[in-house]
């Protein structure tokens, strides 16, 4: 999700907590009761170097634990079918579809009704969080829903961006308390910035 504030971030204890423990991941295969071996559909983009590792990574780390991939790579116009109209996957590793700002993120992709939720994700607690955060104008009150919305997010792992592309932008010391959304579509973080004379 575009973040307008760094306080959106999901704490890096709880995130660290959830990757590379193998251990939890058997744990809940043996709860969830699934017959093993598992057939996982994965669909692929041909988008870059980065996602084939991850692609291959993913695949080996699947299979260990007794999983059957079939992983099929597609050119970038055959993904976005295939994930974004035909939502015909298990897992999906490719580009983000672009998005401006949080609230074009949250009611497109993972609001129930969204016109791009791929993962058919109904969730009646988010799509409630996701409205509410959307009508306060309160920003820390926005930062609280916005924190359970993460919350939701990462407790029933809907979606995971492992390599997103980053944007740089310099300005001076005296600039202070600048956290800019580099999609420009939301606005909010220019009313905390002052210069330091």
């Amino acid at each position: 999700m575009p973040l307008i504030d760094k306080t959106w971030e999901v704490d890096q204890v709880k995130w660290q907590s959830q990757f590379n423990n193998p251990d939890k991941f058997s744990d809940n295969i043996k709860q969830s009761k699934v017959n093993m071996p598992m057939t996982i559909k994965m669909l692929a983009s041909e988008y870059d170097q980065n996602y084939s590792e991850t692609i291959n990574k993913l695949t080996k780390q699947l299979a260990l634990k007794g999983f059957l991939v079939e992983t099929t790579i597609l050119n970038n116009r055959e993904y976005a079918s295939k994930t974004w109209d035909q939502k015909d996957f298990d897992i999906s590793v490719g580009p983000q579809f672009p998005q401006l700002s949080p609230n074009s993120f949250l009611f497109s992709i993972l609001h129930s009704k969204g016109k791009l939720n791929s993962s058919n994700t109904y969730n009646i607690k988010l799509d409630k969080l996701i409205e509410e955060q959307s009508q306060t104008y309160n920003s820390q009150h926005r930062e609280k829903i916005i924190q359970e919305i993460n919350s939701i997010l990462f407790d029933e792992m809907y979606r995971l961006m492992i390599n997103s592309k980053v944007s740089s932008w310099t300005w001076t010391d005296a600039i202070n308390n600048f956290y800019p959304n580099f999609y420009s579509q939301e606005y909010k973080h220019w009313d905390k910035v002052w210069i330091e004379r």
